[in-house]
């Protein structure tokens, strides 16, 4: 069923784990679903994992939606407001869902088991700077177009 058919959804983070699937399940309801990440074919990520944000957007679309990928740094301001306008214009202002499931490819047994506490605290303060910062950017773009502001969904990992 496509109750989301007409609905556009940005997923920050989407190459793999639960942004993938976040992205996926968006696009089986039938929702245009931006892709955003910086994996991508020929330009893996930093810890050389195989999956891209261009294979996420081909699945949005096999399952029914359409999947649109990004290449976005997120840590880069002028990246994530460069996104927001492109989908404000490609999208006539409309933005409903925004999920954020960045994670920045640490590794939990190395970084955190082994009780680098320093890095998970600066970690998290990243992953909260960047949420405002999408959530600002998202309703600048939406309200300059009239729209209400939209569905907003924060995802954090657990292991």
């Amino acid at each position: 069923m496509q109750t989301l058919k007409g609905k556009v959804a940005v997923v920050a983070g989407a190459t793999r784990g639960a942004g993938r699937g976040i992205a996926c399940m968006l696009g089986e309801a039938g929702a245009t679903v931006y892709c955003t990440g910086r994996s991508v074919r020929g330009g893996p990520s930093p810890i050389k994992r195989p999956e891209t944000i261009e294979e996420t957007a081909e699945m949005v679309t096999t399952r029914g939606g359409l999947g649109i990928w990004a290449q976005i740094d997120h840590t880069q301001p002028s990246q994530v407001k460069a996104l927001f306008e492109r989908v404000r214009q490609e999208q006539d202002g409309r933005l409903d869902i925004l999920v954020n499931d960045i994670s920045g490819d640490w590794n939990f047994d190395k970084d955190i088991l082994s009780g680098k506490r320093r890095f998970l605290q600066s970690h998290q303060n990243l992953r909260c700077s960047i949420s405002l910062f999408h959530v600002t950017r998202a309703a600048r773009a939406q309200h300059c177009c009239g729209f209400p502001h939209p569905w907003l969904a924060a995802v954090r990992k657990h292991a």
